[in-house]
């Protein structure tokens, strides 16, 4: 949905074509906080029983039929049959080629191979490695392009009811190593800071809450639109990205080596001070004591010690904000990121 929007952005005709869900989900593009600058166009699973080879098929022949001069995305069987139906695609991957699956391996190779492939764009720099040494890809058809965020807009910020307290925010999902055995250390240990977790599905916020029920200066606010979370950030003084040495995602990989958080750059352009677990991915990104505070991710007393600081020092939570903001002004965007893929490629 944010790359749709910024790629109409730059003047670019989109459409974002997408499984249809059912009947009570929401306007997507308030659920998302975007505006309607391309069209949503919805592919019913039910006559295909939702399987996922026929349903890519589909969405690559309506793409064809529609007259797309480009198909951009991360499905790499709709993209590998709209390169097979002639059309220019531009593939995004998110997780290393050596790690697929043989069906989704004989799938990317042919990919590589096609006169139709623009070029590969990967989310890190060991991403890029990966692709590199297994396809020996040229410069010109490989791009590093960090996830983003949006610029900030007028969405309301969070009033909390406990203003006494040093506000410190974690936003994102609960998966095992996202570090919530750091953010429950913390609240145990700063009793002047209130911590507030803004996310996760209903099973994981029951599991954490009944598991810390005893601490009372740890809020868990649920799951908030993607459109609202922005104001909670605003209104924190500290920002944690608690990643551990073993982050997984839904279907339980672990992205540790080449992931790019959405998180930190959300976190960068809301102007907050980051304070970040001290991993080798996140250095393409993040600098300790200038637009971020890394700590070891095991280590909650390194983590209490950064956040005592940053309680005591207003100019550091200041001069740390604004890096991170500047950087993300300069590179973090949706809009540069699209701007970015679309001249390297087209």
């Amino acid at each position: 949905m944010k790359m749709c929007n910024a790629l109409a952005g730059l003047g670019a005709e989109v459409s974002l074509y997408a499984l249809r869900g059912n009947e009570s989900a929401p306007d997507l593009y308030k659920h998302y906080g975007v505006p309607d600058s391309f069209q949503i166009k919805l592919v019913s699973s039910r006559l295909l029983l939702g399987r996922p080879t026929p349903i890519a098929l589909l969405m690559a022949l309506r793409a064809k039929f529609d007259g797309a001069a480009l198909v951009y995305g991360r499905n790499l069987t709709a993209c590998f049959f709209a390169s097979l139906l002639g059309l220019p695609v531009i593939y995004e991957s998110h997780t290393p080629a050596s790690g697929l699956r043989k069906s989704k391996k004989m799938l990317l190779n042919k990919l590589v191979r096609s006169r139709q492939i623009k070029g590969f764009v990967v989310i890190s720099k060991p991403l890029f490695q990966d692709f590199k040494e297994i396809y020996n890809l040229p410069d010109e058809k490989l791009l590093v392009a960090h996830d983003g965020a949006d610029e900030p807009d007028n969405t309301p910020v969070k009033s909390f009811s406990n203003d006494d307290f040093f506000h410190i925010g974690y936003v994102g999902q609960l998966y095992p190593g996202r570090g919530m055995e750091i953010i429950e250390g913390l609240a145990r240990q700063c009793p002047y800071a209130c911590i507030h977790v803004v996310g996760g599905n209903n099973e994981d916020i029951e599991r954490w809450r009944n598991r810390y029920r005893d601490v009372g200066n740890l809020i868990f606010h649920g799951f908030v639109p993607p459109a609202e979370t922005a104001g909670f950030r605003a209104a924190c003084q500290v920002l944690l990205a608690p990643y551990q040495r073993k982050v997984t995602i839904a279907g339980g990989n672990n992205t540790v080596a080449w992931m790019s958080p959405l998180k930190i750059f959300e976190y960068m352009s809301a102007g907050r001070p980051i304070v970040c677990s001290d991993l080798p991915v996140l250095h393409e990104v993040m600098e300790d004591g200038r637009n971020c505070v890394m700590c070891p991710p095991e280590e909650v007393e390194s983590w209490r010690r950064a956040i005592d600081t940053l309680w005591r020092d207003l100019g550091m939570r200041e001069k740390l904000g604004q890096e991170a903001y500047r950087d993300f002004q300069k590179e973090y965007s949706w809009k540069i990121r699209a701007k970015k893929i679309l001249n390297y490629f087209v």
